[in-house]
């Protein structure tokens, strides 16, 4: 019998092909509202049409019917037809006006009519077998300070936060799963600070222009160790900025400045800059949408510490 899998291998184009593996290993089961609303459903191969054995019916011939539309105008008769007809007969409905999809996982099953995009590609890295070699790799950097497994469900928590937007993000997932080219790897000094990198954390953790612009926009106080540098402190506010930081000194990693002090002016320059756009951006939403006290209340302060303000003319002011 040929699988959806062996099927799916065939396929040239990469993206398809790689984003079909994917949801294949999903194992996507569904429950029909009504039969209307099936008509198009493959029965070949499929997860939810199954026979007396609970198995997916193998292809038959090449007029055999390839969907249940198909199915209910088929006249031929033999044992697999028989078999798929009493299959569609047994099917159970849920009388809604659409069908329900969804997945098992290990905390029950998932429903994909609601489900948010991140649960969806959160359960898919679960079921991934990966090697997960970057968790090792800081554990080792932070031996010093940390004698335990790190708690990786807290730490993609933080940064996964509503109060980072997808650019912060994606940089932030670079960074931790240390799968990139840096100066360490080519063997150079940091472009940045100037100095020679010992590690692949360099331009995350130690590097100097890091640091400095840490002090500048005052948020030095709340990172006050190396792991807390690595992954982020419990001050939402505090991360939103320091995330930017990060996000901008890794971006510009291997641009060439005439000295410290200019990549450092530069740096922090961007810095600003990202944090206002981001501000403002959110804050136009925030009044288009009657949302500004929720504003507010996320960005201007959060536990003493202080990020913006509001002008009378509806300006956003940095404060650090």
């Amino acid at each position: 019998m040929t699988t959806n899998k062996e099927r799916i291998k065939i396929i040239k184009n990469i993206y398809y092909r790689e984003a079909l593996i994917s949801f294949n290993e999903l194992k996507v089961k569904l429950i029909p509202g009504q039969r209307k609303l099936i008509h198009n459903e493959p029965i070949i191969a499929s997860n939810f049409f199954l026979d007396a054995n609970g198995n997916p019916f193998p292809p038959n011939t090449d007029n055999s019917p390839k969907n249940i539309y198909e199915l209910m105008k088929c006249t031929e008769s033999n044992p697999i037809i028989r078999s798929m007809k009493s299959a569609l007969i047994n099917m159970v409905y849920s009388n809604q006006n659409k069908n329900t999809f969804f997945i098992e996982s290990e905390n029950g099953e998932i429903n994909l009519n609601n489900a948010t995009f991140k649960s969806i590609y959160s359960e898919m890295i679960t079921r991934t077998n990966t090697n997960k070699e970057w968790e090792t790799k800081w554990l080792n950097y932070l031996e010093s300070e940390e004698n335990h497994a790190l708690d990786w469900t807290t730490i993609w928590k933080k940064i996964h936060s509503k109060i980072n937007n997808p650019h912060v993000i994606s940089a932030q997932w670079e960074i931790l799963h240390l799968n990139f080219w840096s100066s360490f790897k080519a063997n150079e000094c940091c472009n940045l600070c100037l100095e020679i990198t010992n590690n692949n954390m360099h331009i995350a953790t130690e590097c100097k222009v890091l640091i400095d612009t840490i002090h500048e926009l005052k948020i030095n106080e709340y990172l006050t160790s190396k792991t807390i540098l690595a992954f982020g402190c419990d001050n939402q506010l505090v991360n939103f900025v320091f995330y930017h930081i990060r996000k901008i000194i890794f971006r510009l990693r291997f641009k060439n400045f005439q000295n410290y002090q200019s990549a450092r002016n530069h740096i922090f320059y961007r810095c600003r800059l990202s944090i206002t756009l981001d501000l403002e951006e959110r804050f136009l939403w925030a009044t288009k949408t009657n949302t500004r006290t929720s504003f507010e209340n996320t960005f201007l302060q959060q536990n003493n510490f202080e990020l913006c303000q509001i002008t009378e003319s509806n300006k956003i002011n940095l404060i650090v």
